[in-house]
């Protein structure tokens, strides 16, 4: 095994009982933290379901998201990225090679449509809060540049825009919509137009046999099938394969099979063909229950990022091409550099220290700083399967957001609620159904593993305490809705343990929560949606990208003030790798393990 794990695999699974240790031969089971719902990831689903799990070698962002915060340029996509100039315009050349898996060309469409979706959310649903800073796209059909114009005041975060699984095909939904220049339609700003285009944007890229025509990527995999119920664990399966029209370097796993979160673990692990979970759930259960056939040795985590040449995307570049301040370094694989906040580098000490490897055939695991101190390794061996394990603190932050409209427009309310909740008890029922400690977090750009965090913790204190009086004055006997997706039994836990502490201060909390629910339900279902929030991606007020604590304080006392989210506990996140996978490196983003699942390798014997 070359360096140190890197994570992120995708598995097709192995029915055959008789399939014994040959590797090879099974297939290579990944099972994601999405629910396998959409590719979509900007749309309200696609962020409710961590669509970006799956999206992320489909559909690449402009920029590289790696495993500690950093920012690395897409060359495969884009052949130059302008930092915005004083006139906040930021200049994008596409590739003239970057093409879909079925021939067309990307072009400046692709990314106009991203951000009218964000334009006119009302008729998109779209959850990209970032381009809310852009205030226009210029582009002519069928061009591969463009031009983005920032709102006064923005354009510091524009590493952060158009990230992975959020630029779908622009020419799919111009076919459906029976238009050819579909900019220009949109431009149009025709209310029917509009609309049919939201429309398919929002169904044409779910996840179902019927769509797979739709699922052309612009990434190193493309979509092969979709299975609605697969053979092992009768829950939908996604099989990736290399995609023909790739023109960067191949990915080194012909085949993965992506599994939603409810997957079992157990099947696949004992018909050969689990390799790669990333989900919230410390050692699965079923695994501890499995009759003896599963066991579990503590082993010490160990921190390091040094890892294979293999590792990183195929073609990326630092982000100071792009003028930024925020630099990571110029290697092509990620390691220690500066970071592109809210995010924080690894300390130069931590960068070079060699990954350890088990003797007796577990994998090495490379802890990712953005996993902080508490993250930590273990082994685990299924029916003669060796398995490491990895815990660690995510960079996202599970998070209230809250309804524009009705009760939840008072600032008042919003503040009233934040009061109510008891943060210990709900980061306490979190870390009951994880089988990990996470801790109560009342920071918004500042995550709790970040080495910034305790000098602005006081911010925390001042806003997130547990003040019964205080909401029982401003909230006088109301009553909210709160939904989230009800399959989430994390989410369902700490959605009681937020019921029950606002109850002591006279706020009747009632869960409207459904399956696969999204925060399409503040339109009128609810006044509260419960997800996690990746600061790198959220917060369309803020322009923090950096600096001195008393900046990021500011920053921190600034969305306090406008409450866009009520921030509660940090998310859990937990990677299980099986020992033939290699070149894995854990990221706790959005994106989680599959950033760079072209580089994962599976061991030939």
């Amino acid at each position: 095994m070359s360096g140190a794990l890197l994570v992120t695999g995708l598995a097709a699974c192995d029915t055959n009982d008789d399939a014994g240790d040959d590797h090879t031969n099974a297939g290579f089971a990944y099972v994601s933290g999405s629910t396998l719902t959409t590719v979509n990831g900007a749309s309200s689903q696609g962020q409710a379901s961590d669509a970006a799990r799956l999206s992320v070698r489909l559909y690449p962002g402009a920029f590289i998201d790696g495993p500690n915060g950093q920012a690395f340029v897409n060359n495969d996509l884009f052949t130059s990225i302008q930092a915005p100039d004083e006139n906040r315009s930021a200049e994008y050349v596409i590739n003239p090679r970057a093409q879909y898996s079925d021939g067309k060309p990307v072009t400046c469409d692709d990314f106009y449509l991203a951000w009218f979706a964000q334009h006119k959310k009302e008729y998109f649903d779209s959850d990209n809060p970032l381009l809310e800073q852009v205030e226009s796209v210029t582009c002519r059909h069928n061009e591969k540049k463009f031009r983005v114009n920032f709102a006064r005041g923005y354009g510091s975060r524009y590493q952060n825009l158009f990230p992975a699984g959020s630029v779908m095909p622009s020419h799919i939904i111009a076919s459906h919509a029976g238009v050819d220049d579909l900019t220009g339609a949109l431009e149009s700003a025709d209310y029917q137009v509009v609309k049919k285009v939201g429309d398919l944007w929002k169904k044409s890229f779910l996840l179902n046999e019927d769509n797979l025509k739709n699922i052309v990527s612009t990434g190193p995999y493309s979509v092969k099938s979709i299975t609605d119920k697969d053979p092992t664990t009768h829950t939908r399966s996604v099989t990736l394969q290399k995609n023909p029209h790739w023109w960067g370097d191949p990915a080194l796993i012909d085949d993965i099979v992506v599994y939603p979160r409810s997957a079992s673990l157990s099947d696949l692990a004992h018909h050969k063909s689990l390799r790669v979970v990333d989900n919230d759930q410390a050692l699965p259960s079923e695994f501890r229950l499995s009759q003896g056939k599963g066991s579990a040795e503590p082993s010490e985590p160990a921190r390091s990022t040094t890892e294979s040449s293999e590792a990183g995307p195929s073609k990326t570049s630092p982000a100071s091409e792009t003028s930024s301040s925020a630099a990571p370094s110029s290697s092509p694989t990620p390691t220690s550099s500066a970071s592109n906040a809210p995010g924080e580098s690894m300390p130069s000490s931590e960068a070079n220290k060699p990954a350890t490897n088990d003797n007796e055939g577990f994998p090495a695991f490379s802890v990712p700083h953005d996993g902080g101190s508490s993250a930590s390794a273990s082994r685990l061996t299924v029916d003669s399967e060796k398995y490491g394990v990895m815990t660690m603190l995510s960079r996202r932050i599970d998070s209230l957001i809250p309804a524009d409209h009705g009760v939840m427009a008072s600032k008042r309310m919003r503040q009233a609620v934040s009061q109510c909740i008891d943060r210990a008890a709900v980061a306490e029922a979190s870390s009951a159904r994880s089988s990990m400690k996470v801790p109560a977090y009342g920071l918004r750009l500042t995550p709790a593993t970040s080495s910034s965090f305790d000098a602005v913790s006081d911010v925390a204190l001042k806003h997130g305490n547990h003040d019964t009086a205080a909401a029982r004055k401003a909230a006088k006997g109301s009553t909210v809705r709160l939904s989230y997706d009800r399959t989430n039994d994390r989410y369902a836990a700490m959605a009681n343990a937020i019921r029950e502490s606002c109850q002591e201060s006279g706020v009747t909390v009632d869960d409207v929560s459904a399956d696969h629910a999204d925060s399409t339900a503040l339109t009128d279902r609810a006044d509260f949606f419960l997800q996690a929030v990746d600061p790198a991606t959220y917060f369309s007020t803020s322009t923090f990208v950096g600096g001195t604590i008393d900046e990021r304080r500011q920053a921190e006392e600034g969305l306090w003030d406008s409450m866009q989210t009520i921030p509660l506990s940090a998310e859990p996140r937990a990677v299980v790798v099986h020992n033939a996978v290699s070149n894995l490196v854990p990221s706790t983003s959005n994106v989680g393990v599959g950033w760079n699942m072209d580089r994962w390798k599976k061991d030939q014997n």
